[in-house]
């Protein structure tokens, strides 16, 4: 018999075993039992060991990938032909045509095997897991196969021009993944019939697996600071990007002229404060945080990332920092000859060297700010700008994606300010020979 698969709660919560009993009595009837024969389906089902009670994530909220997202299976089994309820089991009763039955959660089932397919958004297989049961239960943890949903790598659309009003659907920061194929058959209702759920591309630190306290899991998110800095004016030095989440449950958005669609992060272009002002539009109260900086040329570096909630973060460093360069030669040859020609002494020729740059940077900051950067210090995806390129000259990118090779923190107990340091490593320098 085929897997028969009941939702019986969300992860976490303490709904009773008896919730599921009018389900699994739709489950008897849909198969064709009668009372007079109910008990042979029953049966039928304790032989096959195919009925799992599902433990799920709560399809409103939004997860952190990286973090653990689990499905739950339990074994459940029918108390009829002899077969009883294991000591300290838990067990309900389920009303069959007037008749009770008594179910229960088999926890002496041991190594049958259960089985779980995800998908995409758009129902495409992305991987069909399985697990073998241990006391009844069968855990999947889905984080590492979904990771897999989200780009490669950020678009490329944030090297150009910004003007303020744009929208980049950002695929590295945010996807959506689903149940394939009504894994919850019917009886479960039909809006449980396709279990979709959105992630973010965030490292969390903190207990539990939900990105956003919503007031509502319709509302759109803002996934950063909100700040959008610009230095010196009509340079094309600044971060003009803050991430906004659309949700699956929400609705699609309009921002400008631009259509936002339920399911996606999105970069969003604050060049102007009047974008400043239409970003806030479509967020929330307690949400509404963008702005829209303008800071006096110089030399500052800018350092932006993306934070543990999966957006856009940046934050700009004075700009007396240092950049520590180190060239090794790690293996040479000697040459005897030149063009053929035998030499008096032989030449000694690097063909293994290696050359690292770290850019130091360090500021005096404060409680709120130092929550900001240490989420810097932990993000897989950091970019420094580098300087305005004439990107039509070919000149490549303005920010250089980098690395932490080192972070500190010293707090003072007779302060309010402490001293925040960071070094990042550059690309390295081509030693190709």
């Amino acid at each position: 018999m085929a897997q028969q698969n009941i939702i019986w709660r969300n992860i976490g919560t303490d709904q009773t075993l008896g919730a599921i009993g009018d389900i699994l009595a739709s489950m008897l009837r849909s198969e064709g039992a009668y009372s007079s024969n109910v008990q042979t389906y029953m049966t039928a089902h304790n032989t096959a060991n195919d009925v799992k009670a599902w433990e799920i994530p709560n399809i409103f909220y939004v997860y952190k990938a990286h973090n653990s997202i689990i499905f739950r299976s339990h074994a459940i089994k029918f108390a009829v032909g002899g077969v009883t309820p294991p000591t300290g089991a838990p067990s309900a009763m389920l009303d069959f045509s007037g008749d009770e039955y008594t179910f229960f959660i088999d926890t002496t089932a041991n190594g049958g095997e259960v089985k779980l397919e995800l998908a995409d958004v758009n129902d495409n297989l992305l991987a069909s897991l399985k697990a073998n049961e241990f006391e009844g239960i069968t855990d999947f943890d889905v984080s590492s196969v979904v990771c897999t949903l989200f780009a490669k790598d950020m678009s490329l659309a944030y090297y150009g021009e910004v003007y303020g009003g744009e929208a980049i659907q950002e695929d590295y920061m945010g996807a959506v993944f689903r149940v394939k194929n009504s894994f919850f058959p019917d009886y479960n209702g039909q809006y449980r019939q396709k279990e979709f759920y959105q992630i973010v591309n965030g490292i969390g630190q903190e207990q539990g697996d939900e990105l956003i306290e919503q007031n509502a899991y319709s509302d759109n998110a803002l996934l950063s600071s909100g700040k959008a800095f610009e230095v010196g004016e009509d340079t094309g030095k600044g971060n003009f990007f803050v991430s906004v989440l659309i949700p699956y449950w929400g609705n699609n958005t309009t921002y400008g002229n631009i259509t936002l669609y339920k399911g996606h992060v999105y970069n969003l272009g604050i060049a102007t404060a009047n974008a400043a002002t239409a970003a806030n539009a479509i967020l929330p109260n307690g949400q509404k945080n963008v702005q829209y900086i303008e800071l006096p040329e110089c030399n500052d570096v800018i350092v932006r990332w993306v934070n543990s909630r999966g957006g856009f973060d940046a934050f700009v460093f004075p700009h007396k920092q240092i950049i520590a360069t180190n060239v090794k030669t790690n293996q040479t040859k000697k040459d005897k000859y030149r063009r053929g020609t035998l030499l008096v002494i032989p030449e000694v020729a690097p063909f293994d060297v290696t050359a690292g740059r770290v850019i130091s940077l360090g500021k005096q900051v404060i409680k709120e700010e130092l929550a900001v950067l240490e989420d810097m210090a932990i993000s897989p995806y950091i970019e420094i700008f580098r300087k305005k390129i004439d990107l039509s000259e070919g000149g490549g990118s303005r920010w250089l994606r980098v690395s932490v090779e080192k972070y500190d923190i010293k707090e003072s107990t007779d302060t309010a300010t402490l001293e925040f340091s960071i070094d990042l490593r550059l690309p390295d320098l081509n030693t190709i020979m």
